[in-house]
């Protein structure tokens, strides 16, 4: 009796495994490689691999991580840091706003509304209107870790990409953009714009 239960469950698991990967494909291929491009940047600012694996841990912000950058290469205070975030982010109260009746209902509603990223909104609108949210909820669940796995895996392999490759970043203006010297190191900056680019695509 005990190993059919298992079995049962086991076999559920795998459907929601299934089910979460599915969804979350066209996720992966951006996230890896903007990842790979918060990574680079991150580094090249001189913070390595492990910052870029605690920030896309614990902040997992997107924007707001490329944001984070130069604020914390200039050593910015926490309120504009704060600040900074609250403005970057704030469509994010709108989203966790069409979402909360069904995530109250889940023992992961804290993680829910953490990892509530612009993809995986999309992603699980989708999937709450082709199937029903009682059934559904544990692939809800893979979802949202999935989509933040893909996110650290990228950032942290960006930030060793940034270690091996001599990446020339001029600098970083007061408007969050990156001036890339091109005629110093075209091929680095190629590589970067690729990266975006497939991101995007």
């Amino acid at each position: 009796m005990i190993r059919k239960v298992y079995l049962e469950g086991n076999r559920e698991m795998k459907k929601y495994i299934k089910y979460a990967f599915s969804r979350t494909l066209p996720v992966l291929f951006g996230y890896i490689f903007l990842g790979i491009a918060f990574g680079i940047v991150l580094q090249q600012a001189g913070f390595n691999f492990i910052w870029a694996f605690c920030i896309s841990l614990f902040l997992y912000a997107g924007s707001m991580q490329f944001v984070l950058v130069p604020l914390l290469a200039s050593a910015a205070s926490p309120l504009t840091v704060a600040v900074t975030t609250l403005f970057v982010n704030s469509r994010h109260v709108f989203y966790g706003l069409s979402f909360i009746e069904s995530f109250k209902k889940m023992k992961t509603q804290l993680y829910m509304i953490f990892s509530l990223s612009d993809e995986t909104y999309s992603v699980l609108c989708s999937c709450k209107n082709e199937n029903p949210e009682e059934k559904n909820r544990p692939a809800w669940f893979l979802i949202n870790l999935f989509d933040q796995s893909y996110w650290i895996i990228g950032s942290v392999i960006g930030a060793l990409l940034g270690q091996v490759l001599p990446f020339d970043f001029t600098g970083i203006d007061k408007s969050g953009r990156c001036r890339l010297s091109l005629k110093k190191s075209p091929t680095n900056c190629r590589l970067l714009l690729l990266l975006f680019w497939l991101s995007t695509a």
